[in-house]
């Protein structure tokens, strides 16, 4: 996932309104994930990685689309496809393939 290189507090206060971060790393959501496109939940998912990362929650900023669609309840498949979507719009990158 690519954004800025240093997480501006702005941005954390516009992120705030749509997911959490558990001490632990994982990603809560706090608006009906229903009220969000899968391509939207997508990329909070990633984002909530990369700022778990940031804060030392977590080791690595990436994620599989196992994980991915495990930790949204969505359809593999419907992952996999918007995520390739989201690679060809160069909004994430593929650090390996899957």
């Amino acid at each position: 996932m690519v954004i800025e290189e240093e997480i501006s507090p702005e941005l954390v206060e516009k992120v705030k309104k749509f997911i959490r971060l558990t001490r632990r790393g994982q990603i809560v959501f706090v608006v009906p994930k229903e009220k969000l496109t899968i391509r939207d939940q997508i990329l909070l998912y990633l984002l909530g990685k990369r700022l778990a990362k940031e804060l030392e929650l977590v080791e690595k900023d990436s994620a599989s689309i196992e994980e991915i669609s495990s930790g949204l309840g969505a359809d593999y498949f419907s992952v996999a496809s918007r995520l390739s979507e989201l690679k060809s719009q160069h909004y994430v990158l593929s650090v390996e393939r899957g």
